[in-house]
Formats: structure tokens, sequence, C-alpha cells
């Protein structure tokens, strides 16, 4: 029996990427816990579309579309919470292929073989495996399996740069406002004196970079559970103060 080809064998054999890309990607994946294709996506190698067409094209698999998506809580019933995460795939719906229905499961790794396995066992149906974008996947785990709507905040490797050390201040004499439309937040100095007991909350050391990440961190992510701002809002505004300070 013929080996089944990875991913990266793939791109690599239609010239989408290089070695030294491959390299960077898995080494990138391997630290941070990604998926290869997301590693991918994540160091701009290749545009998440672009790889779901490729794959979709060269694998055969349709390409699924979550946004319009109906909760189906049979199909819920026959995968678990857990492989949902463990594996980064969501029960769609059943199709009909000649006389037998199979399980459309769209996955961020429609390669991982494993996982079609287990989830073939644990639900007694074939699986027709289905490409779908991570995000979009991850999203639907956690809104049908998790009851959580809003979008965690990711600090990848390209942003952890918090935005206070960005402008070389310290954290106690930022604020966050909002532009004009209410919407984008900005950081912006405080030149007053901060003499209330409510400013020791953000008293951190200059070097205590962790501390002040985790104070960001917690800060957008209630601004973005109170649904002031959007995940795409944070990122747009973390890559401009990027750019602005290159």
């Amino acid at each position: 029996m013929q080996p089944k080809k990875r991913l990266g064998d793939i791109l690599l054999e239609l010239k989408v990427i290089n070695e030294d890309q491959l390299k960077v990607a898995l080494d990138f994946a391997k630290k941070w816990n990604y998926k290869l294709g997301a590693a991918l996506v994540a160091n701009n190698f290749i545009k998440e579309e672009k790889l779901l067409e490729i794959l979709s094209r060269h694998l055969g698999l349709p390409i699924v579309d979550l946004t319009n998506y109906r909760e189906n809580k049979m199909v819920l019933k026959l995968v678990t919470a857990e492989i949902a995460q463990k594996y980064i795939l969501f029960p769609v719906s059943f199709v009909q292929e000649g006389p037998r229905s199979l399980l459309l499961v769209a996955m961020a790794d429609p390669l991982n073989f494993d996982a079609i396995s287990e989830v073939e066992f644990i639900s007694n149906y074939k699986i027709k495996p289905a490409l779908a974008p991570q995000g979009m996947i991850e999203r639907m785990i956690r809104r049908y399996y998790l009851g959580i709507d809003t979008d965690p905040i990711e600090i990848t490797p390209d942003s952890r740069v918090s935005p206070y050390s960005q402008l070389n201040m310290p954290l106690q004499e930022q604020e966050i406002s909002f532009d004009d439309e209410g919407s984008s937040p900005i950081i912006k100095k405080d030149d007053r004196k901060r003499e209330s007991t409510d400013s020791k909350i953000v008293e951190f050391s200059k070097n205590d970079k962790m501390a002040q990440d985790l104070q960001f961190v917690a800060v957008v992510r209630l601004l973005i559970k109170k649904g002031i701002i959007t995940k795409e809002e944070l990122i747009n505004e973390i890559n401009k103060l990027k750019h602005r300070n290159k």
C-alpha cells in the first residue's frame, strides 16, 4: 500500500512553497503548537484561501461554507467536544452517497487519518472529510459545543510584543480610548498625574513585560466580551502599530 502524502510534500510538489519555507513553518508549528497549514498561513507563506483551494483541487475534497450553518443536534451528538477540539474538526451534516449516509466533517487538516479513524469509530459512521478555514471551525466549536460566542484573544509570536512596549511607554502612563466611531481601541499617552488608588491596578515595573502583556490581554478580553471591539479590529490595530513603528 502506497503511503499517504503529507501536506508539506503536496505543497512542495506543487511548488507553492519551498524547502526553506517548509522548515520554518514546521519549526513554528512545533514551537507554538500550530497545525502545519496554520503555520504556513501565519508566516505569510500562503494565503488561507489559496491553501484551501489547492487542497480541494488536489485531494478532491469539498470546501464547506460554515457561515450559514444550521444547528443539527443529532449530528453534533456523534462527535464529542473533546474530539472536536483535539483535532479541530466540526461535524456538519449527513450526506447521501449511493445507499449510504456519510457524516460530513469540516476539518482543518483533512490529511489527519488518525482523526478520521477516531471519529468514524466513535460515531459509527463513515466520514466524508471537507475543508474549512481553521478559524471558522474553532468558532463553530466554541459556539455549538462550548456555548461561547466571542473569539479568544490569541497572542501570536508576531504580535507578542505589547502595543504598550512598542510605544516605549510604561503601562501606567497609557490609557485605552476609542476612535470617533467608538469601535477601535486607541492607545494614547496621559500626561496627568495619577494619584487615585485605582491607578495602582496597572502599576507594573518597566521590566515586568509579562505582567504588562497580561494586563493588556485582560483588558482587551473584557472589551471583546462586552462587544465593544472585535478580534479582527484588534488585529488590525496591532498591525497598524507594528507598521508605524518600523
